[in-house]
């Protein structure tokens, strides 16, 4: 039987996220959590290498090799803890808050608000494609056309601004409203959750400096 493309939770989970996540927790997906999360993961490998030239690369046989592993043992290090602090974070107020997720029920949802995450990097590529001429030969940023003042490329970084912040927006609210679905509880609860984890690292990060200060 064939499935339609309108209904695979990678294309549902941005305009139907309550109605996804019920899927994922009932194991209709057919990307699992942990799928997931190594596709999460590899991105953030690709974003944020080793510090090593493209000369190095070139020199030694060993330069791809080199930047592949260890870019993915560190980006495997830092995102199992993202995921396993997130998700605790938010399992654990959520049943303060009379949410009755279980931990995979969380981790799951977390796994899908960063599977969304991928899009943020495709995007990085389209501006990087268009925008940076020594990178790419094909370049809007040798195109020299004007319009209400501003340049194409102007227009273009503009756009792409814009639709940065609307994914973020968006995102957030799909991740609001899934940990909601996954609680069993309001959305606004579910927006206070999406929250938690950034404002604890928030007041941690504050208190710290204080202490640092309140020392010297």
């Amino acid at each position: 039987m064939a499935i339609k493309l309108n209904q695979l939770p990678i294309v549902t989970v941005w305009y139907k996220p309550e109605e996804t996540i019920r899927r994922v927790l009932d194991g209709k997906a057919f990307l699992g959590t942990e799928t997931l999360l190594g596709v999460y993961t590899v991105v953030v490998a690709i974003q944020f290498p080793p510090g090593i030239t493209l000369s190095e690369i070139d020199q030694y046989w060993w330069g791809p090799l080199y930047i592949m592993v260890i870019s993915l043992a560190v980006a495997s290090f830092f995102t199992q803890i993202e995921i396993y602090g997130v998700t605790a974070i938010v399992q654990w107020f959520g049943s303060l808050m009379g949410g009755v997720a279980i931990w995979d029920a969380i981790k799951a949802v977390v796994a899908w608000n960063k599977f969304t995450y991928i899009y943020f990097y495709l995007l990085w590529l389209l501006i990087r494609r268009l925008l940076l001429p020594e990178v790419f030969p094909i370049s809007l940023a040798r195109l020299n056309v004007y319009a209400f003042g501003l340049t194409s490329v102007d227009w273009l970084g503009l756009l792409l601004v814009v639709a940065f912040i609307g994914i973020l927006i968006w995102r957030f609210v799909i991740y609001s409203r899934m940990i909601a679905t996954a609680h069993q509880i309001n959305v606004w609860r579910g927006v206070a959750l999406a929250l938690a984890p950034f404002t604890m690292l928030v007041v941690i990060i504050g208190a710290f400096i204080l202490l640092l200060t309140a020392t010297r």
